[in-house]
């Protein structure tokens, strides 16, 4: 199969979830293919991805994610750039396919820059889509790329899927994704807590929505051969956001501390709330036990587990209603057999069941937090059992081998019941491919 991924930004350090999925679909033996909106430049160094070279195309007419504009376009050029593309293509010998994508476009906006910006973008998909023999377009996250891809169907009859993670479902819910998801093959999110929300916010039907956890190379994550107490090592990764909860973690870092307790946290992660949690850090007079590293590569994060006593992700539900769902971090230092905490929100307990295979508190309850931290310490043989189940459940639940094999099977069951949409796009494609070239 081919299957074109429409992302906001890739790659991205704090989305190698992406990444695992796209690595074990070209080990099966899949072909594919990246179109990204925003190109993360700071990132581009440290994630290294040579599977894909030659098949990633950046978009540029800032028709999707238009909050992060590139400026490449003014808005007059862009309008005189989709006139002459559409002339162009229309004056060739089978138009309909380009004339069809235009009025697709001008039916969802009113507003004429937008409407070049939509076109030009379309067509840019479209022509390596059609090219290249794409089979399918794969939306991971639920945000504007999946108005493209709605887009693209809607006028070629292109089969699209969609998964749908956290934020957006949570936080910034798209105005009109009911009519997207509706109009999706395939609906996909990660716990079965997202579900019950994606069918409440989006009215989505229960059946349409198909769960699939996200999956993590558990093969290539041995657990960790020399695991230790003391010293004992408090590790936590994730981005440095109001959801993740490390200010939780810091309160309960002056705790353990205020008991004589000795310890050292290492945070992993950079986001907006960088200054705010080291000021933290100094008030409290944590610095000689804290220490945020920022962002770094995967495998050194992978690296600095293997001297974990604990990991420890306290998340809560942020402000404006974002919250994490099924936290890979936690799957990867489960895999590494490293013992786990967290809180009781979302899709937390679908990964942890607390006592057996790591422990969960209420959030924002540091005390808890910290009674939490000194029982992995006071308790060998808890610790012990909390480490083999950790690491057989992520074996049995969280694989990217079973994770891949359920979604090639939702996308390829769903590609082959929308006979109409797959005939029109089969059509498209045959009649189109040899003349649509790279805009």
């Amino acid at each position: 199969m081919r299957i074109l991924y429409l992302l906001k930004h890739f790659p991205c350090l704090s989305q190698t979830f992406i990444q695992h999925e796209i690595l074990e679909l070209k080990r099966r033996g899949c072909v594919v293919y990246v179109a990204s909106a925003l190109r993360l430049k700071d990132e581009l160094d440290s994630v290294d991805i040579p599977e894909l070279d030659g098949r990633i195309i950046y978009l540029s007419h800032d028709y999707v994610y238009r909050h992060s504009p590139s400026g490449r376009y003014s808005d007059r050029e862009v309008i005189d750039k989709a006139k002459l593309v559409f002339e162009v293509k229309n004056g060739e010998a089978e138009p309909g396919l380009t004339r069809r994508m235009f009025e697709t476009v001008c039916r969802q906006e009113d507003d004429e820059v937008l409407r070049a910006r939509g076109f030009l973008e379309s067509m840019t998909v479209l022509s390596w889509i059609l090219r290249e023999g794409v089979e399918h377009v794969h939306c991971d996250f639920a945000e504007e790329n999946v108005k493209l891809a709605y887009l693209l169907h809607l006028a070629a009859g292109i089969p699209f899927s969609v998964k749908l993670r956290a934020y957006d479902i949570f936080a910034e819910p798209q105005r009109e994704m009911p009519t997207w998801l509706n109009a999706a093959q395939q609906v996909i999110t990660i716990s079965k807590y997202n579900k019950e929300s994606v069918h409440r916010t989006f009215h989505v039907p229960r059946e349409r929505i198909t769960v699939i956890y996200d999956g993590i190379p558990v093969n290539r994550l041995r657990p960790s051969p020399n695991y230790r107490t003391s010293p004992f090592v408090i590790a936590s990764v994730g981005r440095l956001v109001e959801k993740k909860g490390h200010s939780y973690l810091i309160d309960a870092c002056r705790l353990l501390k205020s008991s004589g307790f000795s310890f050292e946290c290492s945070i992993y992660g950079s986001g907006p709330m960088m200054e705010a949690l080291q000021a933290q850090i100094v008030k409290l007079g944590l610095s000689d036990s804290i220490y945020i590293f920022g962002a770094r590569p995967h495998g050194e994060i992978l690296e600095s587990l293997e001297s974990a006593s604990v990991f420890v992700l306290p998340c809560v539900i942020a402000a404006n209603g974002d919250r994490d769902a099924t936290p890979n971090g936690l799957m990867e230092a489960m895999a590494k057999a490293i013992p786990v905490i967290s809180t009781s929100i979302s899709g937390i307990p679908e990964i942890i069941e607390d006592g057996i295979d790591g422990l969960l508190v209420e959030p924002q309850d540091p005390e808890a937090l910290a009674r939490a931290i000194l029982k992995i310490h006071a308790d060998p043989g808890l610790t012990d059992e909390i480490r083999k189940n950790g690491r057989r459940k992520v074996e049995r639940l969280f694989g990217i081998s079973r994770n891949i094999t359920e979604m090639l099977a939702s996308i390829e069951f769903s590609d082959k019941t929308d006979g109409n949409a797959i005939s029109a796009y089969e059509t498209s494609s045959a009649t189109m491919q040899q003349q649509m070239g790279q805009l």
